[in-house]
């Protein structure tokens, strides 16, 4: 039986926006990322999954030369970004609130931004303003935490930078604003397509903006697929009987069993005549979503 042996999908470098190579940061004497490698292709929308501390935020501060790593390798747009302001300046990166800008009207704020990004809509900056109920005449600091947030999804996507990176972006929206964001984005990047990563703990609500998935545990990279690769071999298998022998030889996350019933999550192919064997036995097939395998990988291990 495999137990957490997730195989990894390379993808080509001929294509890659970010390419990172050995990458690894520490803080003192505690380890953040430890020989990550991967990289990003474009156009996609990426997630950026990972529990509390597992380095999502120290991975975005490294792309954008906030932090420098301890070792290994970072290419964007095939060049070295540091000192760069060609690549540095189409790099959009966001949080959920703005450092240094508390002070300044939002649209003090928007017009540094406009002269920062050379790709700067504004268009999408007055669609974002309406959309969000956004004044400009507002004094930053005085905005509550969620139009805060709306401020920095506009710079984002009016930005229109090659490479957008969002981190928990969202924070402070309402359920309805949010579901306003994820339109747009999508709708956004389908009449402009770019590489997107969006760091987030809303995996469930925001799977449906997915191409492809990045995932931290324990300062590594554990996984790095498309949605749909990830779609195809991610099962939760139900079953009153014994699991027939080449299920055991699948790469098994967890097995659990309540009275009669035992339960399998699998992180591997099933053919079409395996799936005809398992209905034979009456042994229940259903896919997992991608909040489901995030939750089973990155479990913490009881001790």
């Amino acid at each position: 039986m495999k137990k957490n042996n997730i195989p990894r999908k390379q993808t080509s470098s001929t294509a890659s926006i970010v390419s990172i190579e050995h990458l690894s940061k520490s803080f003192g004497h505690k380890k953040v990322l430890s020989d990550i490698s991967f990289t990003l292709e474009e156009p996609a929308i990426y997630a950026l999954l990972g529990r509390n501390g597992s380095g999502k935020t120290t991975l975005l501060n490294l792309l954008t030369c906030r932090y420098f790593p301890d070792h290994g390798k970072i290419q964007i747009f095939g060049e070295e970004p540091y000192d760069n302001i060609p690549v540095l300046s189409d790099i959009c990166y966001m949080r959920d609130h703005l450092v240094g800008f508390s002070e300044l009207r939002l649209k003090r704020i928007l017009s540094y931004a406009k002269t920062f990004y050379p790709n700067w809509d504004d268009t999408m900056m007055n669609r974002c303003l309406s959309l969000f109920h956004l004044n400009e005449k507002e004094i930053y600091s005085n905005l509550s935490k969620g139009m805060q947030s709306a401020v920095s999804i506009t710079i984002g996507l009016s930005a229109r930078t090659r490479l957008t990176l969002f981190d928990e972006i969202h924070t402070g929206l309402d359920a309805s604003i949010r579901q306003d964001f994820y339109k747009l984005l999508l709708e956004d990047y389908m009449e402009h397509p770019r590489t997107f990563v969006l760091s987030t703990h809303l995996i469930d609500e925001m799977e449906n903006l997915f191409s492809h998935v990045l995932m931290l545990k324990d300062n590594q990279l554990i996984l790095q697929e498309s949605l749909e690769s990830i779609q195809e071999k991610s099962f939760e298998l139900t079953s009153n009987t014994t699991f027939p022998p080449f299920v055991m030889e699948k790469h098994i996350l967890s097995s659990s069993e309540f009275l009669s019933t035992k339960k399998l999550l699998i992180f591997d192919t099933l053919t079409a005549f395996e799936k005809q064997q398992l209905q034979k036995k009456n042994i229940t097939i259903s896919h997992l979503s991608l909040q489901e395998l995030f939750i089973t990988l990155t479990k913490e291990e009881t001790r």
